[in-house]
């Protein structure tokens, strides 16, 4: 539709539906909408509108917010809309704040991107600066430089670096904007350099979603946090690496969040209700717009060690089996699954997994596939089947992971086991590697060591913690091996170093490991097929995966970028942060793993996820009770079930089934970090008690 610039407010509409209103930043217009406005046409009528002196609308601008807000309220009579949904960003999310708290009854929810509670010093230094470049273009004099002003502030230090061209381009159109656009631009500068909404905040009683950038130089994260926090119910989400335009940085991200926001909220009563969409980053289609809650509705696995005679085929239906028995249901009120493991080719010579579950009774002729993900494995079944749930497969699915890396009699090859985990590594990697993987891991501790003054014996009172917690696990390999850090630095008996040269030492690393895990993972209406109550049953919140370059040299691999933007995505998912959780299953097949694990979760400051287990914060009765279960060190590592087990552990510590000695006090909100490869694939997840 073609834009009206017959009233005050120059707009435009499209689509139909239910109205979603979109306010403007200061510098943007009508038309900068037009990358990202369609996955909102698609589902609502959408107003774009030009807030005074923006390049539509050229009355002078208002010197303060309530004249815009005003304006709004005057566009929304006339096209005779009684409420309707928001979505704003920078100067547009705060005259969509004033909105909200003045005219409660107009505004059903509201996102705002990258806002403020009150002015900010770089609002007012910054803007005045602006302001007089503005005012300096208006009277005709260097225009070009309004846009190299707003570059450094604006965007973030990686967006300009990748796109220096693009920026310097855009510098140059705004030098092209007619005198009055620049006259005006500095009085929509002047109406925020005073802004502060505080004293209002408390009055916004429809839902909202503050959509924060974590490199944001204009309105920065503690400001974004305060304005969460004093606004009722609202939600935070923190988008990091993005600078202030948000919009234009992370666009795939920034539609995502909003339209999974405005699926969450009821049609028209304002309530704030579970998430129910998950918009992918490429095509966004109607049918998707429900993101059904997922739930775990049953969680099994054997004791972790040794397997002995069992056999694969006999594994995964021994796995199925009791994993539905644990809910009294049989395989056959199973819609999908899949099934996961590392070693089952080159150890056990067997290769689609998939086929050997659809022989379990009930589960023939089904979705079903194999995954595998390195030591990723396991999670990424996990994932695999809610993909399928969320999909329209089914309601019901089942994930498992298994490992069986000993032989008939328990015992082990370990050059063999060696040799076939290094297959996980790049190739490049690999010369003068006896063990691939620790080496490849030693070199890691030896670099965090360097690089943050860490010390062997920090690393080494990990695997004190965790053999001390697998003690009272029943399912654990070393449940009865306990270590001193004593033991755990002296060099002697089966304590050595693994690589010479380097500071990784048998303690340090994960068990060689038989086992299975298995999980059930419903939607809403699975559980009510299954029989099971919601209260008895944990939501998987928040899940993300995402892989960095398997070849560790050439990139950050004490800051893994796959991890933590995958840790990101499962808190945005879940509406949490990690000051929410209080209990955490980190891969840690080696300390220094545990510690940079420590740093991905959001508990640690980079450099200091060691210290944090020293200080005992990772205990039970500490902080955050990460690894309870022993974890992959004294827990055991069957490569396969360690995402499910991880996953599954952490669901019984929230609905208080493990050990008394390990059960974390009040329990609430659970995360886990499941990799594969060297810190390569990553598979998080942030879980919740069902509500």
């Amino acid at each position: 539709m073609n834009v009206d610039q017959t009233g005050v407010l120059a707009h435009q509409l499209d689509g139909d539906g239910e109205p979603l209103l979109l306010l403007n930043g200061g510098m943007m217009s009508i038309s900068s909408w037009n990358p990202f406005i369609e996955p909102f046409v698609e589902r609502y009528r959408v107003v774009r509108c030009d807030f005074r002196g923006q390049l539509r609308s050229h009355e002078p601008p208002h010197r303060t917010l309530d004249g815009h807000v005003a304006d709004v309220i005057a566009l929304l009579d006339t096209l005779e809309i009684e409420r309707t949904r928001v979505i704003a960003a920078s100067f547009g999310a705060e005259v969509g704040l004033l909105l909200a708290a003045t005219h409660p009854a107009r505004v059903a929810s509201l996102v705002v991107a990258t806002a403020t509670d009150v002015a900010t010093q770089l609002m007012r230094d910054g803007g005045a600066e602006l302001g007089r470049a503005c005012r300096d273009a208006a009277a005709g004099r260097a225009a070009a430089s309004v846009g190299e002003i707003l570059v450094p502030y604006f965007y973030s230090p990686a967006y300009v670096a990748a796109h220096r061209d693009e920026l310097a381009a855009r510098s140059a159109q705004i030098g092209l904007l007619p005198p009055w656009w620049f006259a005006a631009a500095a009085e929509l500068l002047t109406s925020i350099e005073d802004l502060d909404l505080r004293p209002v905040l408390g009055k916004i009683t429809c839902p909202v979603l503050v959509l924060a950038a974590g490199d944001d130089l204009v309105m920065p994260l503690d400001h974004a946090r305060a304005l969460a926090t004093a606004i009722p119910g609202a939600r935070l989400e923190i988008v990091p690496g993005s600078g202030h335009v948000l919009v234009v940085e992370q666009p795939e991200r920034f539609i995502r969040s909003c339209l999974d926001f405005l699926a969450s909220v009821s049609r028209y009563d304002g309530r704030v209700g579970r998430t129910l969409e998950r918009i992918g980053a490429a095509t966004i289609r109607r049918e998707d717009s429900m993101r059904k809650p997922v739930y775990i509705a049953a969680y099994h696995q054997s004791k972790f060690g040794k397997l002995m005679g069992m056999q694969t085929p006999d594994i995964i239906a021994t796995a199925v089996k009791e994993v539905c028995a644990e809910i009294k249901v049989d395989p056959t009120a199973i819609d999908v699954g899949s099934v996961g493991a590392v070693c089952n080719i080159s150890l056990n010579k067997q290769g689609l997994l998939s086929g050997l579950m659809a022989m379990v009774p009930g589960l023939g002729a089904k979705p079903i596939e194999a995954v595998e993900n390195a030591c990723a494995t396991g999670g990424q079944a996990i994932l695999s089947v809610i993909h399928k749930l969320l999909l329209g497969d089914g309601e019901v699915g089942i994930a498992v992971g298994y490992e069986k890396m000993r032989d008939n009699d328990g015992k082990m090859d370990g050059k063999l086991i060696g040799e076939v985990l290094g297959y996980f590594s790049h190739p490049d990697e690999r010369p003068g590697k006896v063990f691939v993987f620790p080496h490849l891991f030693a070199e890691v501790m030896e670099l965090y060591m360097k690089t943050y003054g860490v010390r062997e014996e920090h690393l080494a009172q990990i695997a004190v913690n965790e053999y001390g917690n697998a003690k009272y696990n029943p399912y654990a390999q070393m449940q009865k091996i306990q270590i001193t850090l004593e033991q755990a630095m002296k060099i002697e008996g089966i304590n050595r170093y693994v690589v010479e040269g380097l500071p990784l030492k048998t303690y340090d690393c994960s068990q060689i490991t038989d086992g299975y895990a298995a999980m059930i993972v419903a939607t809403e209406e699975g559980l009510k097929r299954l029989g099971v109550a919601k209260a008895d049953v944990v939501e998987i919140a928040g899940y993300a995966q995402a892989t960095d370059p398997l070849m560790k040299a050439g990139r950050d691999v004490l800051r893994p970028a796959g991890a933590y933007a995958a840790m990101g995505k499962a808190y945005a998912m879940a509406g949490a942060t990690q000051a929410d959780v209080n209990v955490a299953e980190v891969h840690d097949c080696f300390t220094v793993m545990a510690a940079i694990a420590a740093e991905v979760l959001g508990k640690a400051p980079v450099g200091k996820g060691a210290q944090y287990w020293v200080d005992g914060k990772a205990a039970v009765g500490g902080e955050c009770g990460i690894n309870t279960s022993g974890g992959l060190i004294a827990k055991g590592h069957p490569i396969g079930a360690t995402g499910v087990a991880m996953i599954g552990w952490s669901a019984w510590q929230l609905l208080g089934k493990v050990p008394p000695e390990l059960q974390v006090k009040n329990a609430k909100v659970a995360a886990t970090f499941n990799i594969g490869g060297p810190i390569c694939a990553s598979v998080c997840t942030v879980l919740k008690r069902a509500s």
